[in-house]
């Protein structure tokens, strides 16, 4: 049962601790979006599973810890998010008893992508500006948030059926995407 609020991670680097841990639930190693953040408030690029850091998760006790292979800097963070892919693959018998495990993963499931979209709702609220919607490849969304930097906006990826929330930062000038949230 998933008995916890959720909210990402964001932990402060020492340039020296490799080791992250978090207690939103999680029901796969690939439910993460593990990022960096610099020294300057930059969010790098997505971090890939098995080669940037690795996953320990108990689904028991609702705890996970990421290992980066390189430690976030000094004064940057460690910033893991919770994405849940949008697939079903539980199945429920036709006859028989009801499984009880199953049936309380699959609504996890459907609890935690909700919990996952008002979390990106609550950044697009902080970030107090009117946010457009814009459709296209990831390449286009890229170029488009390249042309107007400080202007965030809310992106359906084509290419891979997501919606990613780009957050553009007028007072420090940074930008980065978040998400992706859903998926194929």
């Amino acid at each position: 049962m998933l008995t916890t609020q959720y909210a990402p991670s964001k932990q402060s680097g020492n340039g020296v601790a490799v080791a992250f841990s978090g207690s939103f639930k999680i029901l796969a190693a690939t439910d993460l979006a593990v990022y960096k953040i610099d020294a300057s408030g930059n969010q790098g690029v997505l971090l890939i599973l098995g080669t940037d850091y690795t996953v320990v998760f108990d689904p028991t006790q609702e705890t996970w810890t990421v290992t980066f292979t390189v430690a976030p800097v000094l004064g940057g963070y460690a910033l893991i998010e919770r994405v849940s892919d949008n697939t079903q693959e539980a199945e429920l018998p036709s006859e028989g008893p009801m499984p009880a495990k199953v049936v309380e993963t699959m609504a996890d499931k459907l609890q935690a992508q909700i919990q996952e979209i008002q979390a990106s709702i609550a950044a697009l609220v902080l970030q107090g500006a009117a946010v457009s919607i814009q459709t296209g490849s990831f390449a286009q969304l890229s170029a488009l948030a390249a042309l107007a930097p400080t202007t965030p906006f809310w992106g359906f990826v084509t290419d891979d059926e997501t919606i990613r929330f780009y957050t553009g930062n007028i007072a420090l000038g940074t930008n980065g995407w978040t998400g992706p949230i859903g998926g194929v």
